[in-house]
């Protein structure tokens, strides 16, 4: 069976140095392509996001979906030097049935947060959650996925400003033409949502989990 797999051009860091004396930056220069995927280089890999530590730039984690057999997971690889070299972090296998829409981001503290929705197998197989890990060593290791309520098509903000440094948003699809959000701290320690329209109207659920 052909396969497809995770391959990212990478830039170098150096690239972006810019030249002195004239303020121009130097051009970008585009290193080999590398193949982020390798460990699981059997299965095809699809619906890719990525995120980058801003306190060590040259760390990067990137999440794909996968699909092995008639199963669909997600996978988290981590690279520490610019891209050059891949290790896979770990995957939803233990803990999801049928893992989608990956996405993550960084703190201005470098904590990593990576979020999937899919059937939780903790659960009831049938119901659909978000499970969110937490990283606090860069992504070398993660935390056991605090399991929230489904919204389809999430996505991951953190608050980086000074007043907001703790603040991690969680937004997406709910039900009918609903925008959810739950909000949490960095080491998410509580939690609040609301739901709103996508005409502007806000409502709290009541919800706090």
């Amino acid at each position: 069976m052909k396969t497809a797999s995770l391959i990212l051009a990478v830039c170098l860091a150096s690239a972006f140095r810019a030249r002195a004396g004239d303020g121009n930056k130097s051009p970008i220069n585009v290193g080999p392509n590398v193949q982020v995927s390798a460990p699981l280089s059997e299965w095809p890999h699809f619906e890719i996001t990525a995120c980058v530590n801003p306190n060590l730039p040259s760390h990067t984690l990137v999440g794909s979906m996968f699909q092995r057999a008639n199963r669909i997971s997600v996978a988290v690889y981590r690279s520490i030097d610019n891209g050059k070299t891949w290790s896979l972090a770990f995957t939803t296998d233990s803990d999801i049935g049928l893992a989608a829409d990956p996405t993550c981001a960084f703190d201005g503290r470098g904590n990593a947060y990576f979020v999937v929705g899919g059937k939780d197998q903790m659960w009831n197989p049938t119901e659909h959650r978000l499970l969110v890990y937490r990283s606090s060593d860069d992504g070398l290791t993660w935390s056991a996925p605090l399991r929230l309520p489904f919204m389809d098509r999430e996505w991951i903000t953190v608050m980086n400003s000074s007043e907001n440094r703790r603040s991690i948003l969680i937004h997406g699809m709910v039900g009918n033409q609903q925008l959810g959000v739950t909000r949490t701290t960095s080491a998410m320690a509580s939690i609040s949502s609301f739901l709103t329209t996508l005409a502007g109207t806000a409502s709290l659920d009541g919800e706090h989990f």
